[in-house]
């Protein structure tokens, strides 16, 4: 089945998972819709968050998402907080293990718009 969907989505036909988790809607007998849940994950596909429910009050808000994955890459990331003792002299050092993003030799020519420029 083709699907444009833009984000990851799962299919149980035979209701396996609904039955398995209990998650069944139990509102709207004759159609047996299970009760939508979104998950954020950290790695490893551990759940951090759980949100369940329709429309505006149980579904997520990119807000909610934004602020969830400014937590996850908070707890994960040792260069999410750059003022960490100890990140600057790694940096200096050239440990760069430890960071998302490393010196490039060459800076990046970039399009914005109508303007080219360098960002370093």
């Amino acid at each position: 089945m083709l699907s444009a969907a833009t984000w990851p989505f799962l299919s149980d036909p035979d209701r396996m998972i609904q039955k398995d988790l209990d998650i069944k809607e139990f509102t709207d007998e004759p159609h047996d819709p299970m009760i939508p849940h979104t998950f954020v994950l950290e790695p490893g596909l551990k759940i951090f968050k759980v949100y369940n429910g329709y429309w505006y009050w149980g579904r997520p808000t990119m807000t909610e998402l934004h602020i969830d994955l400014r937590a996850v890459l908070k707890k994960i990331r040792p260069d999410f907080d750059l003022g960490t003792p100890g990140l600057k002299e790694a940096w200096e050092r050239g440990d760069r293990d430890q960071f998302l993003v490393d010196t490039l030799e060459e800076p990046i020519r970039y399009t914005e718009g109508r303007s080219i420029g360098i960002k370093r």
